[in-house]
């Protein structure tokens, strides 16, 4: 991991900015990978930093145990629940770097998925009451589908809102759930392999007429084939 630690004034340099998150979630055959960057205010850092220093703890004068113990803070204040149950990300990356308006802590987290549905819920509790911007990426594998998530919002069976790849600043941003089952074999037919989805089209297809006729064809034929071939022994 690389730390820079800006060379900046100690005085109050708030200047109006604000923190930031951004996690995007890349929802694989086997796993979840985040990605999650939070952007804290240079000058917020600075005064954590004065007052360890003040306290006389030896965190304040090395850089790289602060940094790790930062990055370490903002992992774990991204509190995961798994099917109901606690769970912890595995970091698999970092990287700290800044400047004297921000201070940016990058990460790669993940978390395994066995076969089956799963609830999957994140809770980001990183830099609370205060004012904060959110912004949330979910992509698929097409192996799954998503039955519901709060990135979605619907009346009466029709998408009202849509919070995917959105910069938000409400505080129920801090919140994502995501409920998501393995793709039947006829919703596979639908899906090019390999192509990430985004949360819309992992939703359960609305099949039409014509697809329903499709498929029945398909069914048919692959019937007709296998008494073709049993007619033959």
């Amino acid at each position: 991991m690389s730390w820079l630690l800006v060379r900046v004034s100690w005085a109050h340099l708030s200047g109006g900015v604000y923190p930031s998150h951004q996690l995007e979630l890349e929802i694989q055959g086997d796993g979840v990978r985040a990605v999650y960057s939070a952007r804290i205010p240079t000058h917020e850092v600075v005064e954590e930093l004065e007052a360890l220093r003040q306290a006389g703890d030896p965190l304040a004068a090395d850089a790289q145990a602060f940094s790790d113990r930062k990055m370490d803070e903002l992992r774990d204040n991204l509190a995961l629940r798994l099917d109901g149950e606690q769970a912890v990300w595995q970091r698999r990356e970092d990287d700290a770097k800044g400047n004297s308006k921000y201070l940016y802590y990058d990460q790669v987290l993940w978390l395994g998925l066995s076969e089956g549905p799963h609830e999957v819920q994140i809770s980001n509790g990183n830099v609370p009451d205060q004012v904060c911007y959110f912004m949330v990426t979910a992509r698929l594998d097409p192996a799954w589908v998503i039955e519901e998530t709060s990135l979605l919002f619907f009346d009466e069976g029709e998408l009202k809102r849509n919070r995917d790849g959105r910069w938000r600043m409400d505080e129920d941003a801090r919140e994502l759930t995501m409920s998501l089952r393995p793709a039947t074999w006829l919703e596979s037919l639908e899906r090019e392999d390999g192509r990430q989805l985004t949360v819309v089209e992992a939703l359960p297809p609305r099949r039409s007429t014509g697809s329903l006729v499709v498929v029945g064809l398909v069914a048919l034929a692959l019937g007709g084939l296998g008494l073709g071939l049993r007619s033959r022994h």
